[in-house]
């Protein structure tokens, strides 16, 4: 479910300008990763300087250099164009934390994508 999630939210940006960032490290999944935590974080309603802090203190401690401000930039380029995915990462967690069967969460969240 959350690849589908993601792999929605891949493209309504341009995805792989994130990818090439971090091709310099070797990490494929660092962009999808990235993301990921990025529409988790705007789901849970993290204010976007808070989950910019929060990604880029991760990051750090992989060794990751991140510039200043560089976060909170990407978050503010990309969140205009993954609302659905944020909606639907809201209703997924939404839906698991309320007991609902995996298969009507997945159901709900292809409808919404």
């Amino acid at each position: 479910m959350w690849n589908k999630i993601t792999d929605s939210a891949k493209t309504r940006f341009d995805y792989e300008e994130l990818v090439s960032a971090f091709g310099e490290i070797g990490d494929s999944q660092m962009a999808e990763n990235l993301l990921f935590q990025i529409l988790l974080g705007l789901a849970v309603e993290d204010d976007e300087e808070t989950l910019a802090a929060k990604l880029t203190s991760q990051l750090i401690v992989l060794g990751i250099g991140v510039g200043d401000g560089s976060m909170l930039e990407l978050i503010r380029e990309i969140r205009p164009a993954v609302v659905k995915e944020v909606l639907a990462t809201k209703v997924a967690l939404t839906g698991f934390r309320d007991g609902n069967d995996p298969n009507d969460v997945l159901v709900t969240v292809s409808s919404l994508l």
